[in-house]
This record gives structure tokens, sequence and C-alpha cells, in this order.
């Protein structure tokens, strides 16, 4: 008997085999025998990637993919450093700090949605303006703590970031270290929260910097053990990572950040989108077959329900919803989120790793 995961994944199939055919799909196969670099997430989430779309997408075009594993920020660094010769990849899984400065520097293309009919199924927050990319889905960020641990130690589960500043916390409260992929991203969400700019970097970084005994992590693989140790009780992270805690039986749970929305409310977590974009012209066709595979419902329903993080595609929302494992883990709503300034940031990125350094590496 297959798993559980084989009979969803063969379910999902033959839900999309029967769908409507792309714009591209002009005949069956039409890219037999060519070949697809994508630039995808390792460890975890890149499996599932892998398995949810490379049977599908194979299928439809005849095409083989080969996979790459990494991290966006590498991605980005790598194509720009390509730019003039072969493009490294023909798509790069990017985020909401790397795609706008892959734009600027021309090393990316615009979509034509014509080719990708599934992007009709994505929300306008899931489709940034300047038509370079599409989101696949969103992390959020937030607050991971071990309630019993906090009920311990007579600290009340948290509400917002204001928990960082507890002394009580000191030796088991973790926060990212600049080396560690979401620390751009939970830096702007900080200051945000502290009513501080975005162009001054140091009253955040000497406010963090106050912090008596918290430590600093550069891996969400060293989190997981130091959490699951019991070593730390609030850590600054991402969803997917404690929902695949609490789906192995580790009481954990994750808070909202209450970063002020500016009209008297407060916004919940921080979003990142997960961008599909094309990085090689000369397979944009291509490329584009391969993003409309994975945004069709089938493929981004299994994606989500497996890696528990938010699907762009609003029919997989109802599946992921509907699911009673995953669906009360999963915020769906990106309105609720905070986004950062991610044009602003590159532009005064450098003086938050230097006043970084400075307060941290004493």
């Amino acid at each position: 008997m297959g798993t559980h995961w084989q009979k969803l994944a063969t379910a999902l199939t033959l839900a999309m085999v029967v769908s409507s055919a792309p714009v591209w799909a002009q005949s069956a196969l039409p890219f037999q025998g060519q070949s697809l670099r994508v630039a995808s997430y390792g460890g975890g989430t890149g499996k599932i990637f892998r398995e949810a779309v490379t049977g599908p997408f194979e299928r439809r075009t005849g095409a083989h993919i080969e996979w790459s594993e990494g991290a966006p920020l590498d991605f980005m660094a790598q194509i720009i450093g390509a730019k003039g010769g072969p493009a490294p990849y023909d798509i790069a899984l990017l985020e909401d700090i790397e795609a706008p400065q892959a734009a600027a520097q021309g090393v990316i293309y615009k979509l034509d949605f014509n080719n990708i009919p599934n992007a009709k199924l994505l929300p306008p927050e899931a489709l940034p303006a300047d038509g370079y990319s599409a989101a696949w889905g969103y992390f959020r960020l937030g607050i991971a703590y071990l309630p019993d641990k906090l009920k311990a130690a007579g600290i009340a589960p948290p509400k917002n970031l204001s928990i960082i500043f507890d002394p009580r916390l000191a030796g088991h409260l973790a926060l990212p270290d600049v080396t560690q992929s979401n620390w751009p991203n939970f830096m702007p969400t900080i200051a945000a929260f502290l009513g501080n700019p975005l162009s001054d970097p140091e009253p955040t970084i000497n406010k963090l910097a106050s912090i008596k005994g918290a430590s600093l992590f550069g891996s969400s693989s060293d989190m997981e053990a130091r959490m699951t140790s019991g070593e730390i009780w609030v850590a600054l992270w991402i969803d997917g990572r404690v929902n695949g805690l609490k789906l192995k039986g580790t009481r954990i749970e994750f808070a909202p950040m209450g970063i002020p929305d500016g009209k008297g409310g407060t916004l919940d977590y921080t979003a990142v989108l997960g961008l599909l974009t094309v990085t090689n012209p000369n397979k944009k066709a291509l490329a584009e077959a391969w993003i409309d595979t994975l945004l069709s419902t089938p493929v981004a329903s299994q994606i989500a329900i497996r890696s528990t993080y938010a699907p762009s595609n609003i029919e997989a929302q109802k599946a992921v919803k509907a699911d009673p494992k995953v669906g009360p883990m999963v915020d769906t709503d990106i309105a609720k989120q905070f986004t950062p300034d991610f044009a602003a940031w590159p532009k005064v990125q450098d003086k938050w790793i230097d006043a970084w350094g400075k307060a941290f590496r004493r």
C-alpha cells in the first residue's frame, strides 16, 4: 500500500491532468527532450518541491528538470555574477529582497502571463507590480516559544515583540545572526515595532545588543535542535519550521509580533514572498510552463500541505484550510501581515551589517 502522501500525490496529479491545458500547450509534449535548470530550496522544503512538481511538469511538457539547491541570496549573486554570459539557471526561486535587485540588474525577465493561466488564481499581493515574478506562496516570520517553559518561569505567552526584552529569558532567547537568511527580514520588522527609522540602524541594533543573555543562531537546523532540547524557550523564527516541530509532537507555539500598522492597529507577522523568476530568456517559454505547473491547484495544494507554508493560489488555500492537521497552523490572509520596505532595504543594508558587527562582534 502507498503512503498517505503517495496517494495524495496521485490524486492531485490526476486532477491536474484533466484540468484545462495552458496557453503554451499547443501539442502533446511541446518541449520534448529539452531540459530546464531550476535553482530551488534545499533541505526538506526542496524535497517537497521536487516531488510535487517534477512528475506533472515532465508529463505535460516532455522536458526534464535539472535541480540545484541553495538559498535565494546565493542564487541572486550567481545570476548577477554571470551577467553578460550564459545564465547558470533557467529559473531561480528568489524572495522580496532579491527579486527587485535582480530585475534592476537585468538578469530576470518579465513574465508573459498569457503562458501562465494559473496566475489568475493568485491574489494581487502575489503578483508584484513590476511583472518580473509570481509568488508560489509566502513564509511568515514570528515568535516561536515553548509554552511549558514559559509557564514554569512565570512568563506570560508572548503577545508581541516586547517578549524579547524580558530579562527572565536570559540564556533562553535566540535571535537570528547576520548570516541567517531571515536576518534582513527581521531587522526592518523590529525597527518598525520600535518605531525606529530604517535609514538609521543604530537605535534598533543597540536596543537588541542591550538584551542580556541572548544568543544568536545562523541556521534553522541549529535552532530546531536547541528548541527541541529545551535550551531555547523563545526565538524569532519561521512558521514552517515551527509547524514541522509541532507535527513531530513538540510542544511549541507561534505568536504574532504585533507590528504597528500606522492606523492604530497591528499586523501579526512578517510576510516574505517566495517568488518564481525566469533567468534565461532562451528558455522563457519552457520556464513559464514550469511556473504554470507549480501554480496549478493540485501542485500548489500538495506543496502547501506538506510544507505548511501558505500558498498564493486561492483554491489551494481552501484545500489547506480544509486539512484537519495543517489547516489550523496556516494563515492564508496575507493582508494581515507586515511587509518591510524591500525596495529601500538594499540602500541601507551595508549600514545595518556594519552596525550589527560593531554591536555584536565586540
